[in-house]
């Protein structure tokens, strides 16, 4: 019961904090930035994926976080240090890309179940956007 009084109390002190969506993708900023950096922008649904290798001095461990957009808003995120210790950028990219790729079929099932016009077609490629060539198969 605290919780829901907590979470109650959260919301009518916060309601000027939201995600936005937009009617049009156009307009959006995700969208801005795609066209500039000349990556398709046909698709509302895509993810980006970024790792920093051995960021963690005391452990060796890789920082890794991805951004799942839909309609241009964020719909999921993750940042976290990984168990594993990545031995290059590489692997590091790849091992944060496979999480993203694990994530991002979640999600597109999620919306498929939402039964959104977007999302009917799991054959249907997703983009996966990372900045490492050597990790991208």
């Amino acid at each position: 019961m605290l919780a829901l009084v907590h979470l109650l109390r959260y919301l009518r002190d916060n309601t000027f904090l939201g995600l936005y969506f937009y009617s049009d993708f156009t307009t959006s900023p995700v969208y801005c930035l795609l066209k500039e950096n000349d990556l398709p922008t046909d698709q509302l649904f895509f993810t980006f994926s970024d790792s920093s290798w051995n960021d963690d001095v005391d452990h060796g461990r890789s920082t890794e976080c991805f951004l799942i957009f839909y309609m241009g808003g964020i719909v999921d995120h993750s940042s976290n240090l990984p168990d594993p210790v990545a031995l290059s950028s590489a692997e590091s990219e790849y091992n944060q890309c496979c999480v993203a790729g694990m994530a991002t079929t979640h999600m597109k099932m999620f919306l498929n179940e939402l039964q959104l016009k977007d999302c009917d077609d799991f054959s249907s490629p997703v983009s996966i956007f990372l900045d490492n060539s050597s990790a991208i198969a």
